[in-house]
C-alpha cells in the first residue's frame, strides 16, 4: 500500500453492516456522505420550497414589478406530494414541512410522502432508496415515531418494489439510536409475522 505524507492512500468508508429486514426489504444505516450508491434519493422540502432555496444571493435582473407579479400567483404546494427531479440518482422531493403551521411537520403528510415514494419505486422498479428520517431534522418528530413510519408504510406500499432501503443519519449518535430502534423495531416485526 503506497503512502502520501505519511498517510495511507486508503479510506475507511464508515457504514453499518448489520442489515435488517422487512419482508424482502433490507434496511441498513449510513451518513449521507458515505451511503453506496443508490436508484433514487429522498430530499425533504417545504410547502414554499423555501429548504431548497439555499443561503446563496446572486443580483436580479428581473425588473421587480415582474418578480412581484410572479410571488402574487405563486401558490404552496400540498403537504404529503412528491416532486421529482430526473437524474441518476432519481431524485424524489417530498413536501412534508409547512412552517406556517403548528406543529409544522405531521404524521399524515409524512405517510402520505412515503406512501407516494413507495408507489414511484415501485412503478419506475427502483430497487434502493437513500432516504432521511422524515421529519426528524426540522419537524422535531422522533426518531422513534420516524422510523415507525417508515416501516409502517413500507410494510403496507412496497408490494413488489424495493429491495433496499438505506436510512441516511446525520451523526454518530443518531446512527446508534437509530440502529437500536431499527433492530427492536424488526424484532419485533419478526415476532408478529410468526
Amino acid at each position: 500500500m503506497s503512502e502520501r505524507n505519511g498517510r495511507p492512500l486508503l479510506q475507511l468508508v464508515r457504514g453499518r453492516n448489520d442489515e435488517h429486514h422487512i419482508g424482502k426489504v433490507r434496511l441498513s444505516i449510513f451518513s449521507p456522505k458515505n451511503a453506496p450508491p443508490c436508484d433514487a434519493l429522498v430530499l425533504e422540502e417545504d410547502i414554499w420550497q423555501i429548504l431548497a432555496a439555499g443561503p446563496d444571493f446572486s443580483p436580479c435582473t428581473e425588473h421587480p414589478i415582474r418578480i412581484w407579479t410572479e410571488l402574487l400567483d405563486t401558490k404552496p404546494l400540498p403537504a404529503g406530494t412528491i416532486m421529482l427531479r430526473e437524474g441518476v440518482p432519481l431524485i424524489l422531493i417530498a413536501v412534508v414541512y409547512d412552517f406556517d403551521e403548528v406543529p409544522c411537520c405531521r404524521s399524515r403528510w409524512i405517510s402520505a410522502a412515503l406512501t407516494e415514494i413507495y408507489r414511484i419505486c415501485r412503478e419506475r422498479h427502483i430497487h434502493s432508496l437513500l432516504l432521511p428520517l422524515p421529519g426528524v431534522r426540522h419537524g422535531r418528530i422522533s426518531l422513534r415515531k420516524s422510523l415507525r413510519l417508515v416501516i409502517r408504510t413500507l410494510k403496507h406500499g412496497n408490494k413488489d418494489g424495493l429491495r433496499r432501503v438505506m436510512l441516511a443519519c446525520t451523526s454518530e449518535d443518531e446512527e446508534k439510536t437509530v440502529e437500536h430502534l431499527l433492530a427492536a423495531e424488526t424484532e419485533l416485526w419478526s415476532r408478529a409475522r410468526k
